[in-house]
């Protein structure tokens, strides 16, 4: 059993994987009354983040963006390009995907968050807040960096269409 564990710090270490399937962890599936708030949405700002901003992460999240792009311009939903600070004429939703890496000690694992976010901002406690209209989250888990940034794209991608797929729905 040690020599095995050895092999596969071993191996880890100098970079060869094995292609085990990716762990994926559903958080809680939305409902159709989560989608009902949707209602209305033809057209999205699109915002890709990971919670360190690692430069390492930057091309991933250039791909995800472009992958959500393509997807909603699939289901003919309108793109906008991020608005000036103060305008306040255009209010469209924001889709936001929030990534949280966690890289370290042989962990390969990623929590994701779909969310859309209204542009309106409320003052609560004396603080200025953004209301989140729709959330979605998932977690992936695989065997190296290279399977983890695949399944964190064909995440995105499930999450975008089942996004899409509601939103129809809410529209229909």
């Amino acid at each position: 059993m040690k020599k095995l564990l050895a092999l596969i710090v071993l191996c880890s270490a100098i970079g060869i994987t094995t292609p085990l399937p990716a762990q994926t962890t559903t958080l809680g599936q939305p409902s159709q009354e989560e989608f009902s708030r949707l209602r209305g949405i033809s057209a999205f700002y699109i915002d890709v983040a990971s919670q360190d901003g690692a430069t390492q992460d930057a091309d991933l999240r250039n791909e995800l963006r472009d992958l959500i792009e393509l997807e909603l311009r699939r289901a003919n939903l309108s793109i906008r390009p991020l608005p000036v600070v103060g305008d306040t004429e255009n209010l469209t939703p924001m889709l936001r995907l929030n990534l949280k890496f966690d890289r370290g000690m042989g962990r390969f694992a990623c929590d994701m968050q779909l969310e859309v976010r209204d542009q309106v901002e409320i003052t609560r406690n004396r603080k200025t807040i953004v209301a989140t209209t729709f959330q979605m989250d998932r977690s992936v888990s695989s065997p190296s960096d290279i399977f983890l940034r695949r399944d964190v794209k064909a995440r995105t991608r499930e999450m975008v269409n089942e996004l899409i797929s509601g939103l129809k729905k809410a529209n229909g």
